[in-house]
């Protein structure tokens, strides 16, 4: 449990996490033995058929305050409108419990999708073939809805999507945070061995995790032994898809791969392109993504749910350092075969250059260098790179680097200049801050190649410079 959350979970003279006992007759004890800004624990103890109410109404009041649970009259935190959330119990026929719960609880995720209501199958001790008891946790409408779409998966084996059902608690699985800012819920699944590792010793690891991607993160293990638990993201889909990439850093490479990740020398980028519905079939068909991410080294996320501007379009997000999220975008485009966010022509198998709208040339001739697609940085700054000829290098940089300190002035921005490359003749500048002053040092960067540094000499200093901060996660 988040520090900030334990007081709302307590609630005045514990009036909250009383209430909660009650409900479930189980009993809860928040363990705060733990250094300032870490993770607690939350202890709950009672029958295995309260357990899992006891955690819906924990979890509930974590994400959405107290008042949700609608706590006696004696809470001042208590919403009177808010609705009640109760519990009920339906029974599975043992044959349809598989389908039910889907392919790594996708059905179960679903129904939670659409009406808001929790479902939890109940894998109690029984003699083959009897009903398995199916726990429902929601208000009455959401528990009818959940229901409904239950009996309709048990009868027919799929969903009628045509269905409408209501989500007052996770829209669409969707919802405005207190800042205005879109956020969602997402569920991955994690073998229970990999549990500890993820959570760390007194929750350092995971807290790290939360605090370096902005995202919530927690670990749903209330599931039969041996089967695999849920990693619970809540966030913007940004800071849920890099804490996805170092929650799976620590999972298939460990510890010591997630510190070299976080503290290491180079920068990790997120980077997103659109791409329509054909695009994605080609994109996700047979091994083309598996074999775009372990060539790159990289982590493609692929959203399923269309984008509601540019219409008809999936987003498609890279994780990983600089250069290596490059090459994935250049992989993606020959693998899609059409240029990303336009609409593709059903007979085109074109290949398409490594210049596609993202790279801008440098100098008056355009053979200066280039400038590559900037990137979102997980603290909402953005970063793009120049890779400049050495041979005009010198220009860039200035006597005593007097121009490139002129540039960093003038623009706001940070700008680091990395090993010069041998090899290729070129040096990679990388210039970080706010979109602005990014754009603004580039143009600099193209003026002082072109005609010198003239024009930067009359303008005035950049107001607020930005934060020079390292840009790793």
């Amino acid at each position: 449990c988040p520090p900030e959350k334990v007081g709302p979970l307590i609630g005045k003279k514990g009036v909250v996490v009383q209430e909660i006992m009650r409900r479930s007759i189980c009993r809860i004890y928040v363990d705060q033995n733990y250094p300032e800004g870490h993770p607690r624990q939350i202890q709950i103890t009672g029958q295995p058929k309260n357990l899992g109410l006891a955690i819906a109404l924990v979890t509930l009041v974590m994400e959405h305050g107290p008042s949700i649970i609608s706590p006696s009259h004696n809470n001042p935190d208590a919403n009177p409108e808010a609705p009640d959330v109760s519990s009920a119990y339906i029974q599975c026929p043992a044959l349809k419990v598989g389908a039910l719960i889907g392919s790594k609880g996708s059905n179960v995720y679903e129904i939670y999708q659409r009406t808001g209501c929790k479902v939890q199958v109940l894998q109690e001790t029984s003699s083959d073939g009897s009903d398995k008891r199916v726990l429902l946790t929601g208000n009455p409408q959401q528990i009818e809805e959940a229901k409904a779409l239950i009996t309709q998966l048990i009868t027919t084996g799929a969903f009628d999507h045509g269905v409408a059902t209501s989500n007052p608690t996770i829209a669409a699985n969707q919802m405005q945070s207190n800042s205005g800012v879109l956020t969602r819920t997402v569920e991955t699944p994690i073998a229970p061995e990999k549990v500890r590792l993820v959570i760390g010793a007194k929750g350092v690891t995971i807290g790290e995790i939360m605090k370096r991607s902005g995202c919530k993160v927690y670990i749903n293990q209330n599931f039969p032994e041996g089967e695999d638990h849920m990693v619970v993201y809540s966030g913007t889909p940004q800071q849920i898809d890099v804490a996805k990439f170092l929650v799976e850093t620590v999972v298939f490479q460990g510890m010591s791969a997630l510190y070299g990740v976080l503290n290491g020398p180079e920068s990790i980028v997120i980077q997103e392109v659109n791409i329509f519905e054909p695009q994605l079939a080609r994109l996700t068909s047979g091994d083309s993504l598996q074999t775009i991410q372990t060539r790159s080294a990289v982590k493609i996320n692929v959203d399923s749910t269309p984008n509601v501007e540019p219409a008809n379009t999936y987003r498609v997000s890279i994780i990983g350092k600089v250069d290596c999220v490059h090459s994935a975008i250049k992989l993606i485009y020959r693998a899609v075969g059409s240029s990303v966010g336009e609409n593709p022509v059903e007979s085109s198998d074109q290949i398409l250059p490594q210049a596609t709208g993202a790279i801008l040339a440098l100098g008056k001739d355009g053979t200066s260098g280039h400038l590559e697609s900037a990137f979102t940085l997980s603290d909402g700054n953005q970063q793009q790179v120049a890779e400049i000829n050495n041979d005009v290098m010198g220009r860039v940089v200035g006597a005593r680097s007097a121009t490139i300190g002129l540039i960093k002035s003038k623009s706001g921005a940070n700008l680091q200049i990395l090993k010069a490359d041998s090899a290729k003749g070129t040096t990679r500048v990388v210039i970080t801050g706010s979109a602005h002053n990014v754009s603004l040092a580039a143009q600099m960067i193209q003026e002082v190649l072109v005609n010198g540094t003239a024009k930067l000499l009359k303008m005035s200093d950049a107001p607020t410079p930005v934060k020079q901060s390292s840009p790793i996660l």
